[in-house]
């Protein structure tokens, strides 16, 4: 025995290892930067056959009922799987499949046919051997797919070590799956909170009867997540309570609004609803016998019928066409019975006399009701953002802690190169973990939960200690950072986090659109009342008064600009303006601008931005000096 070559084979061993580490890294970065589930998995899965080193690899995901649900392979091109699947189908997860989901362990074996469970391949399928095969199993125990491999390269078997690693892309499958679940259950969320947020204040802006109705319908129609036709109406209910009338309809053919200006109550679907305070749902006009009146378009379609009913008084319906053998889940009949809701209320209370005192008072109490409306979906929307975040934060903190403890040299010593993977891990998930912050921030500032800590802020220290935080982003591409201090005044009453949170997030923004050997400048003065009113509208003083002096802190780049069209939508949440063209796509949830408006005004400020197209912009923000301090506006500003 050679015992150099003993020596040696320890060394290969942890270059073997070492390149698997590297494999990993680079793996998870890629995974860790895509967020959408249908190229994700994709990824994940083409990721691990290479980790592996297996010609073919396929991951797959079943239903509640067992059946296939998601397939995703990899190792065919396009055309070659392609034209298996038309002629093969999907797989049935018979033969080994079947045993892989019901013994519920990872199988490896060194050839497929020799297996009791196989049952062989179709005729002109690519030829299989080695074979293993990963349970995928949720965070609650459930087998819920399976992650498998084929031919292992240059005629190997897996290993005890592919097994592992094949494990730990099934677990990263998993955690995938599920917080792409959470995130459409979010975005459900907002859209249904966005559907009602609308509808209530487009009713709330309006007088009459017919203006709600026509305008609430309307709203409905265009929300395209609903599954609705473009068709639907508004019937009210007679004072005697025997009739329906007609008060708006969208694309009703002629006919039909002649024909349905009044349906008596108890007939067809519409009268059916009004006798009831649940939805009638009818999946075809044409075979439905309750139908008694003609189905006026050319094509088949459904209906649900919503009863309108406020304060407990049924005082029409609302009809909406629905694609024929469309069943609607439970979710939506949901939702589109809290809309019924929303436009019932509106409708009672319209005022259809003539007495203006009257319509003064209903009036007011539908905008009081509209208010509540839109306030409650609001601190709904940002409670739930907020539980959500606080979900997402788990995982995110584990890659960060795990990534600081190798970077840290706890878990042995590492190579440069995998200093610099392992760095952009723990990058990447402190980016993320700031942008849920962000949620959470805003979320707490909506829901009236923010306090600020005021405290004696020294200004020279505030500035230095901001431009820390981009100094690298900007000495990167060559960008001058100046900073202006004022020379008058040394200390200013507020929150020192909060304010460095706004200015940060200012330079920040200037650096990604400020070009190379570029110039950001943050500067800050002391301003009177009056010559804050030169800058922006601001109430006037009443006279004898001078008002307070304000800190005025300005971050000026002369980067791209910004167009007229995307000024009016900088401060508002999720909204991004474009994309930088100096350093490529802009990062971030458009939450951080719409986050420093809240702080600035929680401090009695204001925050604005002037900017020309192509020559730079000026964001600026002023606030008093004294927290305590009383003018015209503050209340408005908070």
């Amino acid at each position: 025995m050679d015992p150099l070559k003993n020596r040696e084979e320890p060394v290969i061993d942890k270059i073997v290892m070492l390149q698997k580490f590297e494999g990993l890294c680079r793996s998870s970065r890629m995974i860790l930067g895509e967020l959408d589930l249908e190229k994700l998995l994709p990824l994940i899965v083409d990721e691990a056959r290479t980790f592996l080193g297996s010609e073919y690899a396929a991951l797959e995901i079943i239903d509640s009922t067992g059946a296939l649900q998601t397939f995703v392979p990899s190792g065919f091109d396009s055309g070659e799987y392609e034209a298996m699947r038309a002629r093969f189908g999907l797989p049935q997860g018979k033969g080994i499949l079947m045993h892989l989901m019901q013994d519920a362990k990872p199988l490896r074996l060194k050839n497929i046919a020799d297996h009791p469970a196989a049952v062989g391949l179709p005729p002109g399928h690519p030829s299989m051997t080695s074979f293993l095969g990963i349970p995928v199993v949720n965070s609650h125990g459930q087998v819920i797919g399976r992650l498998y491999f084929t031919n292992k390269g240059q005629g190997r078997e897996f290993t005890d070590l592919d097994q592992h690693w094949a494990s730990v892309f099934a677990e990263i499958a998993v955690m995938a799956i599920e917080n792409g679940h959470l995130l459409q259950k979010v975005v459900d969320r907002n859209n249904e909170l966005d559907i009602l947020y609308k509808v209530s204040s487009v009713v709330s802006r309006l007088r009459t009867g017919k203006e709600i109705a026509e305008a609430a319908l309307q709203a409905v129609l265009e929300f395209d997540s609903l599954r609705l036709l473009k068709t639907g109406g508004i019937f009210v209910s007679s004072k005697d309570r025997q009739t329906l009338e007609l008060l708006a309809s969208e694309n009703f053919p002629a006919i039909q609004l002649e024909t349905c200006q009044k349906v008596t109550s108890g007939t067809c679907l519409c009268g059916l609803a009004m006798t009831g305070t649940v939805p009638v749902t009818s999946q075809s006009c044409q075979s439905d016998p309750r139908h008694l009146r003609q189905c006026f378009t050319p094509t088949d379609h459904g209906h649900i019928i919503l009863p309108l009913v406020a304060h407990g008084d049924n005082i029409g319906v609302l009809c909406l066409y629905l694609p024929a053998n469309t069943p609607l889940t439970a979710p939506e009949i949901t939702l589109l019975e809290s809309v019924a809701g929303v436009i019932a209320v509106a409708l009672q209370n319209a005022d259809y006399t003539t007495k203006l005192e009257e319509q003064v008072a209903l009036r007011t109490v539908e905008l009081r009701l509209a208010k509540n409306a839109a306030e409650s979906a609001n601190r709904a929307k940002s409670s739930f953002l907020a539980n959500m975040s606080h979900e997402l934060r788990t995982p995110l903190n584990s890659i960060i802690g795990f990534s600081e403890i190798i970077l840290s040299g706890m878990a042995g010593e590492i190579s440069e190169d995998l200093q610099e993977y392992l760095g952009d891990i723990n990058q990447s998930g402190a980016h993320l973990l700031e942008l849920i912050n962000e949620i959470l921030d805003l979320s707490k500032i909506e829901a009236g939960k923010m306090d600020l800590e005021f405290s004696e802020v020294i200004i020279q220290e505030l500035l230095e200690g901001c431009t820390m935080f981009v100094r690298e982003k900007t000495m990167k591409h060559g960008i001058r950072l100046d900073i202006k201090a004022p020379k008058d005044v040394e200390v200013i009453n507020g929150d020192d986090r909060r304010l460095k949170q706004v200015i940060v997030n200012l330079l920040s923004n200037a650096a990604k659109f400020t070009p190379d050997q570029g110039l950001i400048t943050l500067s800050a003065r002391q301003i009177s009342t009056e010559d804050l009113r030169e800058l922006i509208e601001w109430p006037p003083l009443s006279e004898g008064d001078t008002g307070p002096d304000f800190l005025l802190v300005s971050v000026e780049d002369n980067g791209r600009g910004i167009s007229d069209d995307d000024v009016g939508r900088l401060f508002q949440p999720f909204q991004q303006v474009g994309s930088s063209v100096y350093q490529g796509k802009v990062e971030g949830t458009g939450l951080g601008l719409a986050l420093s408006r809240k702080i600035v005004e929680l401090h009695g400020g204001r925050i604005w931005v002037e900017s020309e197209f192509e020559k730079g912009s000026i964001f600026s923000f002023v606030i008093p000096f004294s927290p305590d301090a009383d003018f015209p506006g503050r209340d408005g500003v908070r």
